[in-house]
């Protein structure tokens, strides 16, 4: 291929219905993109189209900085950030459909500013959507195309069939042409494409054929990498439903904005949402669901996380369950929630030990956040209760009775501590101690049937358990 004036090729992109798209450098070390067309399809009116589109930058649209003729093409050259990436390539660096999803909807937002271009119909496909990085967020900008000028459906026989597929019916068979509804049917397209919905793989020419038929790529959960089991789910028939409408073989048909699809998307990859639709089926696929939550998402992620490790200890998964719970501690070491979740988890992994020694790694953490959750007031007494209950499984009855102590102080009520307290010191041979922690709990007791906080049964069978604790 003839390459213009001072551009090195590194990389062919691909082809899209508006020529080929090559990676590049013109010297010095500044990066480009070169779109290749070929000269039969880049009429005047397609360089009149061309002029219009240069006369400003325009948001969002890639700067056009070079054009003219390189041998048998005409060529237009594209100046872009370092490290940018087609649509094609992020989102084959995304495994997950549901952060393909968030990437596009991206592309709906910036859609409208894209519609007032003079670009009619834009073009979109994964090729002519780059994305830009700032920072920690990627942002899609557009490599600007005047459509071709009129062709033959033979020229489309080299476009792969995920470019294909986004280009609408009606062009290929040359009939009368709604640009917006052409947008529309990409936009349509590029949604099933991210959700994972590939296109048939006929000969070049019955795809064309496929395509001019609409019937090259057929949208559904079952062909995409949504899991099955949420197609009962009422964000999911929507999506796909909304899908269909702006794919639709009539253009008239398609919604002319990108508003319903990008709703579709928020909706259809809101976690918490779908684990709230499946919450009365197995509680494994919303463990699953929750998991596709990012740390970036905030709140998001801290309730799914911990809801995630609520239902993984729930089903006896405690290693995940403590995972999660590690990982929202980890993002936010200060949420005390995230604390007396792991507290939970790692105290029932210390009852199903056959051996606990307070130097463990299950025991050091334990306690650990034990002492962090002591200064949250939702917690009450727990913290205190369970780190005397390890401290005694450890046989460090000291220990476990200043625990229980504090717990006699905090809660006044709580006469199952008291009674625990006491028969440590009785274990700790100190009886006078014991006899103490007796004379209060009769005193409690008293008090409490006073005020009818305990019946008069109730009381007398409280002071014989303390009272046996004696012999």
């Amino acid at each position: 291929m003839e390459v213009p004036k001072g551009i090195r090729l590194s990389a062919h992109l691909g082809a899209t219905d508006r020529g080929s798209l090559w990676r590049a450098t013109r010297e010095p070390r500044q990066d480009r993109i070169i779109r290749f067309i070929d000269q039969r399809l880049s009429d005047g009116q397609f360089k009149q189209s061309l002029a219009a589109i240069r006369q400003r930058e325009r948001p969002r649209m890639t700067q056009i900085v070079g054009q003219g003729y390189s041998g048998p093409h005409y060529f237009l050259e594209y100046a872009v950030g370092v490290g940018c990436q087609t649509l094609e390539e992020r989102m084959s660096a995304l495994p997950h459909w549901r952060d393909r999803l968030l990437l596009l909807s991206q592309i709906c937002e910036v859609l409208p500013q894209w519609l007032e271009s003079p670009i009619h119909p834009l073009g979109l496909n994964v090729r002519d959507i780059v994305m830009v990085r700032t920072g920690n967020q990627w942002h899609p900008w557009l490599l600007p195309c005047p459509p071709v000028s009129a062709r033959s459906p033979r020229d489309l026989l080299d476009v792969d069939r995920h470019i294909l597929a986004t280009v609408a019916p009606e062009v290929i068979r040359g009939v009368q042409i709604n640009h917006r509804g052409q947008d529309s049917y990409a936009l349509g397209t590029l949604a099933a494409q991210a959700a994972g919905c590939a296109p048939n793989e006929p000969a070049a020419d019955d795809a064309v054929t496929d395509q001019a038929r609409n019937v090259l790529l057929r949208p559904s959960v079952r062909t995409s990498e949504i899991p099955d089991f949420l197609e009962p789910a009422a964000p999911v028939r929507d999506f796909f439903t909304t899908i269909q409408r702006y794919r639709h073989a009539e253009a008239s048909v398609r919604p002319p904005s990108a508003a319903d699809l990008r709703r579709a998307m928020l909706a259809v990859t809101d976690v918490l949402a779908l684990a709230d639709a499946l919450q009365w089926s197995d509680r494994r696929h919303v463990v699953e669901i929750l998991s596709w939550l990012h740390p970036d998402e905030g709140e998001r992620y801290v309730l799914g996380a911990l809801r995630g490790a609520k239902l993984s200890a729930e089903l006896g998964d405690l290693t995940r369950a403590l995972d999660l719970a590690g990982e929202v501690i980890a993002h936010v070491p200060e949420y005390l929630p995230a604390r007396r979740r792991r507290a939970d988890v790692l105290w029932r992994l210390v009852e199903q030990a056959d051996d606990v020694r307070p130097g463990d790694p299950t025991s050091r953490q334990l306690l650990a956040d034990l002492e962090v959750i002591k200064g949250d007031p939702h917690a009450g007494t727990k913290p205190y209760l369970l780190a005397a209950a390890l401290y005694r499984r450890c046989g460090e009855i000291a220990k476990a009775a200043d625990e229980l102590y504090e717990v006699s102080m905090a809660d006044k009520a709580d006469l199952d501590a008291l009674l625990r307290y006491r028969q440590c010191w009785i274990d700790l041979e100190e009886p006078a101690n014991a006899a103490q922690v007796a004379q209060e709990a009769h005193r409690r007791i008293d008090r409490m049937v006073k005020v009818r906080m305990l019946s008069e049964m109730e009381g007398q069978r409280w002071h014989k358990r303390f009272d046996e604790l004696l012999s």
